[in-house]
């Protein structure tokens, strides 16, 4: 009975060790096939087998182990079962069982830790009857402990559960298949036949890019480890990122820190932050930026003001950088100004215009001491001008060509000039007794006398004689004015009973009227006067030394007619008079001329062979006899009642001489008419103004002549 035992738990264990190297889907027909069907697997400490030693049985250790046992049962006498060993197939029981007892003679074997044999919890390896039991095959089990698999007993680990074919239970832990080893579920993974401990025994993860460190898991990042589930590491290019604010950083750079959310990088023993672009580390010195200028904040020596880098000099800051700036002796800032410099801190000096260093005069006012032109007298500035000095800054004062000149209302002047002045903001200058406006154009002083511009013409003003009016310069001639500069105007002087008198006159053609007088008039060139008469104005002429009437008398009187008694013809012509009414029809300090005054006037203007031409008027004249009428005496053709046709072109005048000799002509004594007159005839064919013999009672024109 013992050794049928023994086989049947050798085959028991050849058949678990089958089925560990099939599948599990097939250990229960492998066990069904062993002819088993109500095998007992206990884990128990009340000796059934448990699933460590069933794990362990089929192992290929305990398989060779096992072939020698059995070889070694086979070929010993003296002991035919197995001793009891933590490796060994055969289950022993740990309890004091009646049936398998320990003995080194027995042929029957031990069980160690479990029994393929369903046993009782008592030494008796036979099911005990129980209400409480439930069935697995034909066998009871308890259920509180144990459990049924493929109609085999199993006892539970720590009161769970587990497939055997693929886990086990070790020391109350129930473990699962890993390559060639197991590992705990509870706080193990397995990745890629290999063992992992979970992290932080609950949290499994890709070994192959993270591991477990301290508790977390970390993502691989190049050759660095990060916790990638921290939204404050990222991984960027193979390096290990730490989020700082709003930057990130390598956190394993020694030369990098997060300060209050600001990422500062280290700079020889500070730290500051890279991104202000206020600073930076020159030769692992800590700069900060001063305007232009970089300097290291740290030293006390240096200061920024202003964006102006300065340093310490003494007791006061001078500009590092700047050309125009220098700490003297260390101790006393200067400033340059052109080539030179100056100490600006005592207040009295400074660079003025020009790069020159300028001396306080006073309380605001400014000078440059090293120019002999300057000087600051009683707190003013002032400047040398010639000999003089001035306040520069004057707005009344200002130095021409070496003179000082005082400003009098827009004009300047030089105030120590004796004959200059300032007299209601006019400039004046003087000019023997006067003073004048220099600066007007219409006035100017010649040999000490102050002259006053006429239009184009200059004149002395205090000179009662002299005026301008209308831009005309004029002169006082008598008590009228002209203008002296008009070669047509002269002063003319005569005298009157001793006393002199001085009157205005006109040039006309070549003669001088007073145009003032309303009795004269020039036209073309000749001056006429004017006479009333019996109703009628006549014109009046100067000849010579002789005044004319320039027109026939057209006096109506007995002894007078118009030419054919036509009234038109008087109109034109004037009236025609015998010699008895002509000698007394002129008017009163007129006369009919003699035969001499004819003569004198016929010589004035050429004599007889031209006085025709140049006495006769210019229109009024039959055929083209027209005359030039060079003196104005106008003489027209008025004819004669005693010669047919004879008005338009011939024209006769009477003269007071009653008698006309032959001895004018041929000699004395000789008379041709004894009662005939010296007449003068014209004619329309003819040059010449003729002197003849007419009948006394022809009728002639007149013409008068002033007394």
């Amino acid at each position: 009975m013992k050794n049928n035992r023994f086989f049947l738990a050798v085959g028991v264990f050849f058949a678990l060790a089958f089925t560990f190297s099939c599948s599990g889907d097939d250990l229960q027909s492998t066990l069904l096939d062993s002819g088993s069907s109500e095998q007992t697997l206990s884990s128990s400490s009340a000796g059934y087998l448990s699933s460590s030693s069933l794990t362990e049985s089929i192992s290929s250790s305990s398989l060779e182990a096992f072939s020698s046992s059995s070889s070694e049962l086979q070929s010993s006498s003296s002991s035919l079962e197995p001793q009891s060993s933590s490796s060994s197939l055969e289950p022993q029981s740990s309890s004091s069982s009646s049936e398998l007892q320990s003995s080194s003679s027995s042929s029957e074997p031990q069980s160690s830790s479990s029994s393929l044999e369903p046993q009782s919890s008592s030494s008796s390896l036979e099911p005990q009857s129980s209400s409480s039991l439930d069935m697995c095959g034909s066998k009871p089990y308890d259920s509180t402990t144990q459990f049924c698999y493929s109609n085999y007993i199993v006892d539970k680990c720590n009161g769970l559960t587990f497939v055997p074919t693929s886990e086990q239970c070790s020391y109350g832990v129930i473990e699962k298949k890993c390559g060639g080893g197991w590992y705990e579920p509870q706080t193990q993974f397995c990745f890629n036949s290999t063992v992992y401990d979970k992290c932080g025994g609950t949290v499994e993860y890709d070994p192959a890019n993270k591991r477990c460190f301290d508790n977390a898991i970390e993502t691989k990042c190049g050759t660095s480890w990060y916790d990638a589930s921290n939204a404050n590491l990222r991984c960027q290019s193979n390096i290990v990122e730490a989020k700082c604010g709003t930057s990130w950083y390598d956190a394993s750079n020694a030369n990098l820190r997060c300060q209050s959310n600001i990422l500062e990088t280290k700079c020889g023993t500070s730290w500051y932050d890279a991104s202000n672009a206020n600073l930076r580390c020159q030769s692992n010195i800590l700069e900060t930026k001063c305007g232009t200028s970089w300097y290291d904040a740290s030293n006390a020596n240096l200061s920024c003001q202003s964006d102006v880098l300065e340093s310490k000099c003494g007791e006061y800051w001078v500009p590092v950088y700047s050309e125009n700036t220098r700490c003297k002796d260390n101790t006393v800032p200067e400033v340059r100004c052109g080539n030179n410099w100056y100490i600006p801190i005592t207040g009295s000096y400074r660079c003025g215009t020009g790069n020159v260093i300028e001396t306080r005069c006073g309380t605001n006012l400014w000078y440059d001491a090293s120019n002999a032109n300057l000087r600051c007298q009683s707190n003013i500035v002032e400047t040398k001008c010639g000999t003089s000095w001035y306040n520069a800054s004057n707005a009344n004062l200002r130095c021409q060509s070496n003179i000082l000149e005082t400003k009098c209302g827009v004009s300047w002047y030089d105030a120590s000039n004796a004959n200059l002045r300032c007299q209601s903001n006019i400039v004046e200058t003087k000019c023997g007794v006067s003073w004048y406006d220099a600066s007007n154009a219409n006035f100017r002083c010649q040999k000490i006398i102050l002259e006053t511009k006429c239009g184009t013409s200059w004149y002395n003003a205090l000179n009662e004689n002299l005026r301008c009016q209308s831009n005309i310069l004029e002169t006082k001639c008598g008590t009228s004015w002209y203008d002296a500069s008009n070669e047509n105007l002269r002063c003319y002087s005569y005298s009157v009973l001793g006393f002199s008198l001085h009157v205005v006159q006109t040039k006309c053609g070549t003669s001088w009227y007073n145009a003032s007088n309303e009795n004269l008039r020039c036209e073309g060139g000749i001056v006429y006067g004017s006479i009333s008469y019996g109703g009628q104005s006549y014109k009046t002429v100067s000849i010579g030394s002789q005044t004319w009437m320039a027109e026939n008398l057209n006096y109506e009187v007995d002894g007078s007619k118009c030419y054919n008694n036509n009234p038109t013809n008087c109109i034109t012509y004037g009236r025609l008079y015998n010699w008895a009414t002509a000698e007394t029809v002129c008017p009163s300090g007129w006369h009919l001329p003699t035969k001499t005054e004819w003569r004198t006037l016929i010589d004035h203007v050429g004599g007889e062979s031209v006085a025709g031409t140049k006495l006769k008027a210019t229109n009024g004249w039959d055929s083209n006899g027209n005359g030039t009428n060079n003196y104005g005496f106008s003489a027209l053709p008025g004819g004669s009642n005693n010669y047919a046709n004879s008005i338009g072109s011939r024209g006769f005048w009477w003269s007071v001489t009653d008698s006309y000799s032959l001895g004018d002509f041929v000699g004395p004594g000789v008379s041709l008419c004894s009662d005939c007159s010296v007449s003068i005839s014209m004619n329309n064919n003819s040059n010449a103004a003729t002197e003849s013999r007419s009948e006394k009672s022809y009728l002639f024109s007149v013409r008068c002549v002033m007394d």
